[in-house]
């Protein structure tokens, strides 16, 4: 943070970093893993101290703000992997407002560039609208209601002009196959017939492998409609014969 400019020795910023700190410290600990219900307790209060907090980062050095918001919407993705907590509305009432909140937010901002590198296979990056796709395919997982208050969301971001985000969506459309399956298919549809970015198609293949028994002849289709659209030239292309 120093070494971006950001002011930590400034009391505000320094409360704001007492504040993401344990966020960030949970959201690497449960990176892959499901938190245990006690420590879920535990970081929902951070987790709520820190969205009160919104005006102020909005003051703050951008670095800092950017960051303290992707530390709390990795928090709200792994608390609802939580096997064993015992969710009341009020909870799930508070994880929503904060995704949609972020699922609008401007930042990544569409970047010609930046997308063609992400037509080779990478690790995503880290930006509020990024983090925010990943979250709402968990809270969409939940139940059937909560898929259908989601669908509109979880629709724009499929069709986000970043790829990333397009990504984040699609790597996870089996998390809605019993809440919204047919969300996942609407989606896949839509992705065989329009996508045009590699990388996002590769996943949609790897999503297709998931699901292959559920309906063989329609994954076969979208299959091949995915196969056809593989750009011939450019990015990514020497990587078919390891990837697909």
């Amino acid at each position: 943070l120093l070494d971006r400019g950001v002011p930590i020795d400034d009391p505000e910023h320094k409360r704001i970093l007492a504040l993401t700190g344990p966020l960030a410290s949970f959201g690497s600990e449960f990176l892959n893993n499901p938190p245990p219900a006690a420590r879920v307790a535990e970081i929902l209060p951070v987790m709520r101290a820190l969205y009160a907090e919104e005006a102020t980062l909005q003051q703050l050095h951008a670095q800092l703000a950017s960051g303290a918001v992707i530390d709390l919407l990795r928090a709200c993705e792994a608390v609802l992997r939580s096997a064993d907590f015992s969710w009341d509305s009020d909870t799930l009432e508070f994880i929503k407002t904060v995704i949609l909140r972020f699922a609008n937010d401007p930042n990544p901002a569409y970047d010609p560039e930046e997308d063609d590198r992400f037509q080779e296979p990478r690790i995503c990056g880290a930006a509020p609208r990024i983090d925010a796709a990943r979250a709402i395919m968990g809270l969409a997982r939940r139940d059937a209601n909560w898929a259908n208050d989601l669908r509109a969301v979880i629709v724009k971001l499929a069709g986000d002009p970043v790829a990333e985000v397009r990504y984040e969506i699609i790597n996870r459309l089996t998390m809605v196959y019993k809440t919204a399956p047919d969300l996942m298919w609407q989606l896949l549809d839509k992705l065989a017939r329009e996508e045009e970015n590699r990388g996002v198609l590769q996943i949609c293949a790897g999503v297709l492998q998931q699901c292959a028994n559920v309906d063989p002849p329609r994954i076969a289709q979208l299959a091949e409609n995915i196969f056809q659209r593989l750009p011939a030239e450019g990015r990514g292309v020497d990587r078919k014969s390891t990837r697909l």
